[in-house]
């Protein structure tokens, strides 16, 4: 979308986008998702047969090695699995719905999607991040909505920047900003 595009008469800020797989798996990172968790649990069961092996307990290698090995091809299949259903799911356009419309305003915030519309006043955002590639819009403690940089221009994205500065009002809500 072009600066122009995403200027409005009413100094609203106005982007349309369509999610991808790259923005979920970096939002998610952004957001600290369990990136660490299934490659931790596999070195903790390699590590487990490594301690068993190592002791030369015979009986501990015959209990430690099976579940070693349930535990690292557990968080392969897992991981892979999950990936591959975040792809299916958002080819389908299950997950975004299709485009998303974000409106940026005095008001608040207004995401419009295929088939749902929300509306948020700047007193329900919580906290604001600015990453390298996304502004993330936290209306809870866990949940994020976002928008790609690539999709605003220099000016447009330095008149999102000074809109949340100026609406968003919870006391530690730029405590991760970061222009």
């Amino acid at each position: 979308m072009s600066e122009q595009d995403g200027a409005a008469e009413d100094g609203a800020v106005r982007v349309e986008f369509a999610p991808t797989m790259e923005d979920l798996v970096a939002v998610r990172r952004e957001m600290g998702g369990r990136g660490m968790l299934l490659p931790l649990l596999g070195v903790m069961g390699v590590m487990a047969l490594v301690f068993a092996l190592v002791t030369g307990n015979a009986e501990a290698v015959r209990a430690a090695g099976p579940a070693a090995l349930v535990i690292v091809l557990w968080s392969v299949v897992f991981w892979m699995g999950s990936r591959l259903f975040l792809r299916r799911r958002l080819s389908q356009g299950v997950l975004t719905g299709g485009p998303q419309r974000y409106t940026f305003s005095a008001d608040g915030i207004r995401v419009e999607a295929q088939h749902a519309a929300v509306e948020l006043r700047w007193p329900a955002i919580r906290r604001v991040r600015e990453t390298e590639g996304y502004f993330l819009i936290f209306a809870s403690t866990r949940n994020a909505f976002f928008v790609p940089k690539r999709e605003l221009g220099e000016q447009d994205a330095a008149r999102l920047r000074a809109l949340l500065e100026r609406h968003v009002q919870h006391p530690d809500h730029f405590a991760e900003f970061r222009a």
